[in-house]
Protein backbone atom coordinates (compact mmCIF):
# COMPACT_ATOMS: atom_id res chain seq x y z
CA UNK A 1 0.00 0.00 0.00
CA UNK A 2 0.85 3.76 -0.01
CA UNK A 3 -0.59 6.94 0.21
CA UNK A 4 -0.10 10.61 -1.44
CA UNK A 5 0.99 13.92 0.05
CA UNK A 6 -0.46 16.70 -0.54
CA UNK A 7 -3.59 15.86 -2.17
CA UNK A 8 -4.54 17.88 -3.63
CA UNK A 9 -1.37 18.94 -4.48
CA UNK A 10 0.43 21.58 -6.80
CA UNK A 11 3.64 21.43 -7.95
CA UNK A 12 5.23 18.35 -6.34
CA UNK A 13 3.61 15.58 -4.52
CA UNK A 14 4.83 12.54 -2.30
CA UNK A 15 4.16 9.06 -2.84
CA UNK A 16 5.16 7.15 0.64
CA UNK A 17 5.33 3.33 0.46
CA UNK A 18 5.07 0.98 3.55
CA UNK A 19 8.10 -0.63 2.62
CA UNK A 20 11.01 0.23 0.47
CA UNK A 21 10.32 0.52 -3.45
CA UNK A 22 11.73 0.00 -6.54
CA UNK A 23 9.90 -0.31 -9.82
CA UNK A 24 8.00 2.00 -12.04
CA UNK A 25 5.49 4.79 -11.28
CA UNK A 26 3.20 6.52 -13.87
CA UNK A 27 0.75 9.33 -13.65
CA UNK A 28 -2.45 8.75 -15.80
CA UNK A 29 -5.37 11.24 -16.80
CA UNK A 30 -8.81 10.39 -15.70
CA UNK A 31 -8.94 8.25 -19.39
CA UNK A 32 -6.25 6.40 -18.67
CA UNK A 33 -3.88 7.92 -20.78
CA UNK A 34 0.04 7.99 -19.10
CA UNK A 35 1.36 11.67 -18.77
CA UNK A 36 4.84 10.67 -17.20
CA UNK A 37 6.13 7.76 -16.11
CA UNK A 38 9.92 7.01 -13.81
CA UNK A 39 11.74 3.92 -13.02
CA UNK A 40 12.64 3.99 -9.36
CA UNK A 41 15.41 2.02 -8.23
CA UNK A 42 15.49 3.60 -4.28
CA UNK A 43 16.50 2.49 -1.08
CA UNK A 44 14.21 4.91 0.62
CA UNK A 45 10.15 4.56 0.74
CA UNK A 46 9.02 8.21 -0.11
CA UNK A 47 9.42 9.32 -3.81
CA UNK A 48 8.80 12.82 -5.00
CA UNK A 49 6.67 13.22 -8.40
CA UNK A 50 6.98 16.63 -10.25
CA UNK A 51 3.69 17.99 -10.97
CA UNK A 52 4.16 21.19 -11.95
CA UNK A 53 3.24 21.01 -16.00
CA UNK A 54 -0.13 19.12 -15.16
CA UNK A 55 -3.50 21.37 -15.84
CA UNK A 56 -5.72 21.28 -13.12
CA UNK A 57 -7.58 18.12 -13.19
CA UNK A 58 -8.29 14.42 -11.66
CA UNK A 59 -5.02 11.73 -12.38
CA UNK A 60 -4.45 8.56 -11.23
CA UNK A 61 -0.60 7.41 -9.90
CA UNK A 62 0.10 3.99 -10.77
CA UNK A 63 2.65 1.69 -9.78
CA UNK A 64 4.11 -1.30 -9.70
CA UNK A 65 7.20 -2.78 -8.27
CA UNK A 66 10.25 -4.92 -10.06
CA UNK A 67 9.15 -8.17 -8.11
CA UNK A 68 5.21 -7.30 -8.85
CA UNK A 69 4.22 -7.78 -5.12
CA UNK A 70 3.19 -3.79 -4.79
CA UNK A 71 1.02 -2.58 -7.02
CA UNK A 72 -2.12 0.05 -6.89
CA UNK A 73 -3.33 3.07 -7.85
CA UNK A 74 -4.26 6.51 -5.90
CA UNK A 75 -6.18 9.02 -7.40
CA UNK A 76 -4.53 13.02 -7.60
CA UNK A 77 -6.32 16.32 -7.72
CA UNK A 78 -4.38 18.97 -9.12
CA UNK A 79 -5.73 22.43 -7.68
CA UNK A 80 -4.07 25.26 -9.49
Amino acid sequence: GAFLFPNPGVDAVKINFKQVFSGTISICDINGKTISSQQVNSDQTTVELNTKTLPSAIYFVKWSSITNDNAGALPLVINR
